[in-house]
């Protein structure tokens, strides 16, 4: 990317780096029409994002090579069937040195983050786009949810409409959802603000650097600095919202059962005696080889447990992939925390 004249970067930036769009009673319209005009400003090749498609059940993140399939995008679907993270490494992998961009919620950004201090990939070409999550329902209650709004696209709506208030009631969003103290979209270059918003109203757009918005033209594709408060009250909500989940959290730990994992010594033997936590390896995002078993015995080696531990992401997928939903999430957070001083020192 060529580099900015100064004079551009000043022209029409707010001084908060944040500006709004009005979304005139239709917010995630209005977010599809974004995605696409930074499409068109940062001449992407593609976008992985959420979109339907004919015979999913869902809206799963796949790559996009036409912006005009971003009618059909989703970023705010209430379902995360996998941490896109994994899907954005994968496409880097394939096609390194592409311009792409990914719409991504926080916990996949933070995957991406430790995925990358792994692997040290050149992302430089992705433009990494983070949305406020409104938290997702487990997938076996996502079809009759689904069924009772009459459409996917009719759930987002739903719970858009509750983004002011932080979302529905937290209760009905899977564990690691409940639990997650990391709701505002974070790690991103641009990063879409919902959380204690009007979004039928307004939704707002923060900028990591001043270069990035001269050159997705922000200036020119919103509607200028927010209203006075308008940040304040996101900003609020999402603080809010994060003391509210550390509070679950604390809960959650209490209630786990004294048989299940306590500290590392003792998840380790029950990954390596539980089979279907296989399944729940394979769907985290950061498991990598980082307890792949060796070729001459059955064990998993103490340390790499330990930087697996360290390195979640609490985006769940590891308890959606178990057949009877240990929570596990619940599990790494409680080890994390009673053995925090071995866990930091290894």
């Amino acid at each position: 990317m060529s580099a900015v004249p100064e004079t551009v970067l000043k022209e029409g930036v707010p001084m908060s780096g944040v500006w709004m769009i009005h979304t005139h009673g239709d917010p995630l319209g209005v977010v599809r029409q974004l995605l696409q005009s930074i499409w068109q400003n940062a001449s992407l090749e593609g976008m992985l994002v959420p979109v339907y498609l004919s015979g999913d059940p869902g809206s799963s993140a796949r790559l996009v090579l036409s912006p005009e399939q971003l009618n059909e995008a989703d970023p705010c679907v209430p379902l995360v069937p996998v941490n896109a993270a994994k899907l954005v490494i994968q496409q880097a992998h394939k096609a390194p040195g592409k311009r792409y961009a990914a719409v991504l919620r926080s916990c996949e950004s933070r995957a991406l983050v430790e995925i990358n201090k792994r692997q040290a990939l050149d992302l430089s070409n992705w433009l990494k786009i983070g949305i406020d999550c409104l938290a997702s329902y487990p997938e076996q209650d996502f079809a009759w949810r689904v069924e009772k709004a009459g459409s996917i696209e009719d759930l987002t709506r739903e719970n858009l409409s509750h983004a002011r208030q932080g979302g529905v009631a937290a209760h009905r969003y899977r564990h690691a959802c409940q639990m997650c103290t990391h709701s505002a979209a974070q790690d991103s270059d641009v990063c879409i603000c919902l959380l204690g918003l009007p979004v039928r109203n307004v939704i707002l757009i923060q900028v990591s650097d001043p270069a990035i918005a001269a050159r997705l033209q922000l200036d020119q594709i919103t509607d200028g600095e927010p209203e006075a408060g308008l940040l304040a009250q996101h900003e609020q909500m999402v603080a809010m919202l994060n003391e509210r989940h550390l509070h679950t959290m604390d809960r959650m730990m209490q209630e786990l059962n004294k048989e299940l994992p306590a500290n590392v010594d003792e998840l380790i033997s029950h990954l390596e005696d539980c089979g279907p936590c296989r399944q729940a390896l394979d769907a985290c995002p950061i498991y990598g080889l980082e307890l792949a078993r060796s070729e001459s015995r059955q064990s998993i080696s103490r340390a790499a447990a330990i930087r697996w531990l360290v390195s979640c992401v609490s985006c769940g997928m590891c308890e959606q992939a178990v057949p009877d939903h240990l929570p596990l999430p619940a599990i790494i957070k409680r080890i994390n925390q009673e053995s925090k001083s071995e866990l930091v020192t290894a």
